[in-house]
């Protein structure tokens, strides 16, 4: 944890109804690593997913499902505990957020609309509650991106040191860059797809790796009004996205990541590039 960055608790919470408006399920898109479990748990755990699953659940009637937000530096401020009990505590914390959201909707099918103002000490303007059709437009697209490596040495370079270490924690961490190379290649780029969704008046990019969050706020703010959800390691992973000006910094997420700096930079544009496509008129 680290009290003076800013760390974005956004939280996107959709809701599925019938015709008859009755709740069909809910969508929560939030952005933090489940981790507040670590190796004194020995148990098989959702971490807080599972809590704020059961709340929202319990509440609706309805099924949750919970899309990972970009989340490559954002994790629970207490974590690596052994306490499921605080797991579950984080979990309820988010899951009577997503309720009170739900609580400030309105019905389906409704909006505020202006009826007009009223004289008063003040004009006073009038809204009520008026009868709306929201927008069915459904568009998807996806891309691969070649994304440039950093200077890496190859899977037969990374198995020879791992086959000549004798430290259990270095091994372990080339046994991870091995596993990576190898699903990568021995190239300087790696293909890398994006997934981009219109669902109505709101969009939904979903990656591979584990983007920091300024992939879901830069984003939310080139792409306002509309909702855009954000989904971290969709179909498979390779490593962390942090920012380009995040290099400089001694971090795990640095020197873990075989994307060359820019590659954060990189996904943000492609993905602006096919949202802005996605909404223009047909």
């Amino acid at each position: 944890m680290n009290p003076a960055e800013k760390a974005d608790d956004t939280l996107l919470t959709g809701r599925i109804t019938n015709a008859e408006g009755a709740v069909m399920g809910t969508i929560v898109n939030y952005a933090c690593h489940p981790t507040t479990l670590a190796w004194d748990n020995e148990l098989i755990s959702p971490d807080y997913i599972g809590a704020m699953r059961e709340t929202v659940e319990h509440a609706t009637g309805a099924p949750c499902l919970f899309l990972q937000g970009a989340s490559g530096e954002l994790s629970p401020g207490e974590q690596y505990s052994g306490d499921t009990a605080l797991a579950d505590r984080y979990g309820r914390q988010l899951g009577l957020a997503v309720l009170s959201s739900l609580n400030g909707m309105l019905p389906a099918g409704k909006a505020l609309v202006f009826e007009g103002a009223v004289e008063s000490g003040a004009p006073l303007g009038i809204w009520r509650e008026g009868d709306f059709s929201p927008s069915t437009d459904l568009k998807a697209e996806m891309k691969v991106i070649s994304m440039p490596l950093k200077d890496l040495p190859t899977l037969a370079e990374i198995e020879a040191q791992w086959a000549a270490c004798e430290d259990h924690v270095r091994k372990e961490r080339l046994w991870r860059q091995r596993g990576i190379r190898k699903s990568l290649g021995d190239g300087s780029h790696a293909d890398m797809p994006l997934w981009v969704w219109k669902l109505g008046g709101a969009m939904l990019a979903g990656q591979p790796n584990e983007a920091y969050s300024n992939f879901q706020t830069d984003l939310r703010q080139a792409l306002a009004p509309a909702a855009v959800a954000v989904i971290n390691i969709v179909n498979g992973y390779a490593g962390y996205l942090p920012p380009a000006g995040h290099y400089q910094r001694d971090s795990y997420a640095v020197w873990q990541t075989p994307f060359a700096a820019g590659g954060l930079e990189l996904l943000t544009r492609t993905a602006l590039d096919i949202s802005h496509q996605l909404n223009r008129p047909a």
